[in-house]
C-alpha cells in the first residue's frame, strides 16, 4: 500500500494489518511504532506532525484485553 511505503521512508517502525469491517469490507489499518507509554506516542505524533499530515489519525494502546485512545491535541 502506497501510504505505509511513503511512510517507512521517515518513520522507522511502519506496519499495515487489515480489519474486516462487518457491511463495510477490507479496511487496512496503518500502525508507527512501539512506544513506552499512550503519553509518549502522542508526543512523537505531535513533534513528527502526523496529525497534520494525516488527519484522523490517533494514537491507540494496544495490549492484552485493553485498548484506549488518545487524539493528540494539535
Amino acid at each position: 500500500m502506497v501510504l505505509a511505503e511513503d511512510l517507512r521512508k521517515t518513520q522507522p517502525d511502519v506496519y499495515m494489518e487489515r480489519v474486516k469491517a462487518r457491511k463495510r469490507g477490507d479496511w487496512y489499518r496503518i500502525l508507527i511504532g512501539h512506544f513506552a507509554g499512550i503519553e509518549v506516542a502522542a508526543i512523537i505524533m505531535k513533534e513528527r506532525k502526523i496529525l497534520e499530515a494525516h488527519p484522523g489519525s490517533f494514537v491507540q494502546l494496544k495490549s492484552e484485553g485493553r485498548s484506549s485512545k488518545l487524539k493528540p491535541e494539535e
